[in-house]
């Protein structure tokens, strides 16, 4: 099913895979249900030590590789959530170079894999039209990464962070953006409210200690909030208002993907308030 994505998949990502690669031909195997994911799980880890040290690069690959996915086929992302989960029921034979059952290095990478998308999220060109692909431009891209990295967050997944939802829900709905930005940013930092909005929301219902890492990028106004420092209630009806209100200016202009993450997130959000009492 996804064997000719994985042979002609883009290149220019961080790790370079050929479809004849082990790992490329189990994914591509999972992914279309031929088998499940603690199979694939164990058949994507090496059970003995491996005295080059190559374990924890190969390991490095392999997160990188389901970001790519991730970010390129975002109908994948549940099954790739499962299949990440699936890692943590599997036993160490006692031979293991590095801790496949906690995805090991999977925290750091996943950091460095947000710096990267992060970097070319403005970029709106299509693939070249010799491409056998019809793969996402990279803003799409950035935006399916926060869409992945919101469901790692609610299923507990990799020890990803939600204070980067924070940061870009700040940097989208609290700042005045570039026409190239506005088409990308609220989009992405919608993906936090629709994949993990009740954890963003439960945040601030917890009474976190805003001396905690989360809140470090919420510690001072922005351009367009002035209410204060810190996450609370009232910063989260504004984020719902801007939503809204970037919706309302994208009416009439054929922009229906992106209008209608705002109207969902906005949705959601009211949703989430009301479900607490408002």
């Amino acid at each position: 099913m996804y064997t000719t994505y994985f042979q002609h998949r883009p290149r220019g990502s961080p790790v370079e895979w050929t479809s004849d690669c082990p790992e490329t031909t189990i994914l591509d195997t999972y992914l279309s249900a031929q088998i499940d994911a603690k199979t694939a799980a164990k058949r994507l880890t090496p059970p003995a030590q491996d005295p080059t040290g190559k374990v924890g690069d190969k390991q490095w690959r392999l997160w990188n590789l389901i970001f790519d996915v991730a970010a390129e086929l975002p109908q994948t992302q549940p099954d790739l959530v499962v299949l990440l989960e699936a890692f943590g029921t599997l036993e160490n034979p006692g031979d293991w170079a590095v801790d496949w059952s906690r995805l090991g290095s999977f925290g750091s990478v996943w950091r460095d894999a947000w710096e990267a998308f992060s970097t070319h999220r403005l970029d709106t060109s299509p693939p070249p039209p010799s491409s056998p692909l019809l793969t996402p431009p990279p803003s799409e891209r950035w935006v399916n990464f926060n869409a992945f990295s919101a469901r790692l967050v609610t299923a507990s997944v990799g020890n990803v962070s939600v204070v980067f939802g924070f940061f870009l829900l700040r940097d989208a709905l609290e700042e005045t953006l570039s026409a190239a930005a506005k088409e990308v940013e609220p989009r992405a930092a919608a993906q936090w409210i629709l994949w993990a909005g009740n954890t963003v929301f439960k945040t601030e219902s917890e009474q976190v200690d805003e001396s905690g890492h989360w809140a470090q990028g919420l510690a001072k106004e922005s351009q367009l909030w002035r209410g204060g420092v810190g996450f609370g209630r009232a910063r989260w009806k504004f984020w719902r208002a801007r939503f809204e209100e970037l919706e309302m200016e994208e009416k009439g202009e054929g922009k229906g993907k992106g209008k209608a993450y705002l109207k969902e997130a906005a949705r959601k959000m009211r949703e989430i308030e009301e479900g607490v009492g408002g």
